[in-house]
């Protein structure tokens, strides 16, 4: 347009020029007198005049490209751009066939938008305030307004693969008024991003359904972007994930609009058939009536929620809930819940971490669960239930026969029952967490097998009403005999610091005769009933006990027609002022009451215990023995005897000894690993088929040594692996084939290898082929160096080895680098093989010798001379030798090859060089 309106205004000016000129003539003609040329000539002359200023404001004007306001602020139109003042908005593409008035102007709020007002542009209908139109479009609403003020390009459709929402072709209005469903459903293809501005889409007709795969849906930011179902439509689910792979849904609010619904399962995102690799990333989830304001159904691998916001739930409103699904990731998110936070049902390969949950009343329902779940961790999740009153519901645990489950560095606050529930679980591991506050117990195991409980921290518990369920750690079997089982507790801190306890047992087994349970290591203090109450079949101590009210220390109750045996452990220095409780069936070792502020002391005859001032001898009453040396444990036998202080470490696995320490006299001491001394045969036996070791000082040599392939039982010879002594350290003394030596280096694992069955030294390589094989990774590298060091100059032979491949007549080259100052003599020997082409022979080859020296003064490189010492080919053609030159400060090699040929190069470097 801009150049059809300069071309007919310099039509119109030349015009006028030519009537002013023949008017000037005929006035000299007639008389050098204005006054004297005709009415109509004078006429003529004003108008081209005028004509000329006009042509000339505008030939001014035109080149801004955009008018400025003028004293009221009333915007023009010129060659498609909007001008105001110093923020000039980008060109609003106006049809340039038709001319356009503005009958209204466009003003910049404080906050940097345009405000349009109503029929900016004649012809365009009612405007919406903060978005420009574009004519071509038909008037439809384009580019939003940001808030600097620049106009946000909406991208062409063939040359960019964002999607924006509320750009042309889409043209989503985003209103918070009209249905904008089935708009972003038409932008959704494989592959695409889907940007959507700020703004509220409504969701009325059908959930968005995101079913192609490879997508990303983005919005402006949760709070900014809201995707809300649309009143009374009482839909199942806003979003929908369908048959999705590698999609992510991120910066986005999802709003069920509960408040103005009546029925339907309202769920804000749901996943159902069959998706892969879905992301929630940067989302808020709002407003659960129900249960499943994110629901995983379907088919689910790969699903990830983090970093997100999920608001809402009733009475039995569970806000994550993932049906079933393998790869489960639920990161780092904020749930604000009042019944069930978290739940996964049916997982494989789950894990629950680094997740706030705030529940905001006691509704009951599991805060994060797993139920029948296998491979699940959940990890420094932060609870607080806010609990006062008992309603049912563990604040994190696992159910339903989850196996392979953690539990790990949690924190749980004010529960309003079970800190920790391990219900019908095995293979899980509790620890690190720290309970606070729970009304009933601060862990529970029921009916679970091979559960430890370590490391964790419990206080203050048993603030419900429930009898016999106000302890630290409870262990119950509520089914039948045995349903607890293989259970460790070992290292956790209980206590109860609050000036009414209100926590009936520390350690409490209530179980129907529970089998394989070890207390251990535990510290306790403050319970009102017990510190520990043991069922049957379980071993337990030391442990710490300190009661703040009248209570027992431990309390081991069932019949003696049982057949259970508790054994008990305790440590005495701790437990003062304390009473047994029911024992009946416990076989107690070494129990005893000690006075506050004195220590134990007991002593049993002929030395084999004894106890005195924290310290443990065995076959003496002095420890260390004759006071000589440091030592805590001290055992004294006979010298160079079967008597003498020998130790010996067995399993409940068999008789044979895992390890024995057969200390016999001076300069004749043993350690054995799978083997045992018979002093009384004065023979080595093997306790295990596989392998026998042994480490030994004798004769004043110190000895690593081995046997292999032994049945236990059977007599075992040990071989020298390692010998130390006076003369030095010997590998292999023995000399037998089956001990090689293998050292790995950073990155090469066999930076040395000694083949002893082949009498071969390797470097670099596993099983080396000669007697000195040395192998690099790399080509063109340094694989070995000859040098001395006795002068300044330090003489060196280096080599490298190299490879190369050429197509046809191309060139390959290899470089070596060079030093500043120094000479250099290189031999290049070269050898090449035709490997494929239609003009190679099949062994068809060549060699090539040659010698060159050179000189690097100053880091400027330049060869002395070279020698082609020999040459020798049969390939097919007439093939150039290999050729040497310099390349900066580079030694170069070239290899050329022939038309219609496959060449494979192999070249190795003798480098002598010599310097300063």
């Amino acid at each position: 347009m801009t150049g059809r309106i300069a071309t007919a205004l310099y039509l119109t000016y030349a015009i006028c020029v030519a009537v002013c000129l023949d008017v000037a003539e005929r006035a000299r003609m007639v008389r050098a007198d204005w006054r004297g040329l005709p009415t109509v000539s004078r006429w003529l002359v004003a108008v081209a005049a005028t004509w000329l200023w006009f042509v000339l404001l505008l030939l001014v004007a035109s080149s801004t490209h955009a008018i400025q306001p003028d004293a009221s602020g009333t915007m023009n139109v010129r060659n498609g751009a909007i001008g105001v003042k110093d923020n000039t908005i980008g060109p609003t593409q106006l049809d340039e066939t038709a001319s356009y008035t503005f009958s209204g102007v466009l003003a910049f709020s404080s906050s940097g938008t345009v405000d349009i007002p109503d029929s900016t542009v004649a012809g365009l209908g009612t405007a919406t305030t903060g978005y420009v139109r574009r004519l071509s479009d038909g008037g439809a609403v384009g580019s939003p307004v940001l808030a600097d003020g620049t106009q946000f390009e909406c991208p062409e459709e063939n040359t960019q693969k964002i999607r924006i929402a509320t750009c042309p072709p889409w043209n989503v209005t985003a209103d918070g008024t009209t249905d904008d469903r089935t708009a972003l459903q038409a932008m959704l293809t494989s592959g695409a991003t889907v940007y959507l501005p700020a703004g509220t889409y409504i969701i009325g007709s059908d959930a968005w359904r995101l079913n192609v795969s490879n997508l990303t849906v983005r919005g402006a930011g949760i709070g900014q972007t809201i995707l809300k179902m649309k009143d009374s439509t009482n839909l199942d689910r806003v979003v929908l994930f369908q048959n999705c792979t590698n999609c992510l849904l991120q910066d986005v609010t999802v709003d069920q609009n509960n408040a103005n619904q009546s029925s339907g399962s309202r769920r804000a995102v749901e996943t159902a058939t069959a998706n892969t690799n879905v992301t929630l990333d940067r989302v808020e989830l709002k407003g659960s009536v129900g249960i499943n304001t994110f629901y995983g159904g379907g088919t689910l691998t790969g699903l990830t929620i983090r970093n997100s916001r999920i608001v809402g739930g009733g009475v039995a409103g569970r806000l994550i809930n993932v049906a079933s699904g393998t790869r489960v990731r639920i990161t780092d998110n904020v749930v604000t819940a009042a019944g069930e936070a978290i739940g996964c049902a049916s997982c494989v390969d789950a894990t629950i971490t680094g997740n706030t949950v705030d529940q905001t009343a006691d509704v009951g329902g599991s805060s994060i669960f797993c139920s029948a779940c296998t491979g699940a961790v959940m990890s420094n999740n932060n609870i607080n239930s806010h609990g006062t009153t008992f309603v049912g519901g563990d604040q994190i645990g696992c159910f339903g026969g989850s196996t392979d489950i953690v539990l790990a560095n949690n924190r749980v606050l004010d529960g309003t029952d079970n800190g920790v529930q391990v219900d019908d679980c095995s293979d899980v591991t509790v620890t690190g967490n720290v309970i606070d506050g729970a009304l009933t117990n601060g862990i529970s195991v029921l009916n679970s097998e091979g559960v430890t409980v370590v490391g964790n921290y419990v206080r203050d518990v048993g603030g419900g009403t429930i009898s016999n369920n106000r302890n630290g750690i409870m262990l119950r079997s509520s089914a039948a005999a045995g349903a607890v089982k293989n259970v460790t507790v070992i290292g956790n801190v209980i206590v109860d610091l609050q000036g009414s306890p209100t926590m009936e047992y520390g350690i409490w087994d209530q179980g129907l005769e529970s089998q394989q349970v070890t207390i251990a290591a535990n510290e306790v203090r403050g319970a009102t009933i017990a510190s520990v109450d043991l069922g049957d079949s379980t071993s337990v101590g030391p442990n710490y006990v300190s009661n703040v009210a009248a209570s027992t220390a431990i309390d081991v109750t069932g019949t003696a027609a049982d057949g259970w045996t508790a054994t008990v452990a305790w440590d005495a220095t701790e437990v003062n002022d304390t009473t047994w409780g029911d024992n009946s069936d416990a076989t107690i070792t070494h129990t005893f009451n000690v006075s506050t502020g004195t220590d134990p002391v007991v002593s049993v005859t002929d030395n084999v215990w004894s106890v005195s001032t924290g310290k443990v001898g065995i076959g003496t009453t002095t420890v260390p023995h004759g006071g000589i040396g440091t030592a805590k444990v001290a055992i004294e036998g006979t010298n160079a005897n079967e008597a003498g202080p020998h130790l010996q470490v067995t399993t409940s696995a068999d008789d044979y000894p895992l390890m024995q320490w057969v200390n016999w006299q001076h300069d004749s001491v043993q350690i054995l690993f799978d083997a045992h001394f018979v002093a009384s045969a004065g023979v080595y036996r093997s306790s295990d088929a596989g392998s026998n070791y042994r480490l030994i000082k004798s004769s004043d040599a110190f000895a690593l040594e081995a046997d292999f392939g032994i049945s236990a039982a059977s007599t075992v010879t040990f071989d020298s692996v390692l010998l130390a002594s006076s003369a030095g350290l010997t590998f292999n003394e023995g000399g037998l084939s089956a001990f090689d030596l293998r050292v790995e280096g950073d990155t090469d694992a066999n930076l040395l290898t000694v083949d002893a069955s082949g009498d071969k030294v390797g470097i670099g390589i596993a099983v080396p082929a000669a007697k000195l094989n040395v192998t690099t990774s790399a080509l063109q590298t340094e694989v070995a160096r000859f040098e001395s060091v006795a002068t300044n100059d330090d003489p060196s032979m280096r080599v490298f080895n190299s490879r190369g491949a050429t197509s046809g007549a191309a060139s390959a080259t290899a470089d070596i680098a060079t030093a500043s100052d120094k000479v250099y003599g290189v031999e290049f020997r070269t050898v090449a093989r035709c490997v494929s082409g239609a003009g190679c022979t099949a062994g068809q080859g060549g060699y090539w010798v040659t010698r060159a020296n050179y000189k690097n003064v100053g880091g400027v490189l330049s060869e002395i001379t070279e020698t082609n010492d020999f040459a020798s080919d049969d390939i097919t053609g007439t093939i150039t030798n290999p050729a040497v030159s310099v390349s900066g400060t580079n030694i170069r090699l070239t290899v050329t090859g022939l038309a219609n040929q496959e060449l494979t190069w192999h070249t190795t470097w003798l480098i002598q060089e010599v310097g300063t």
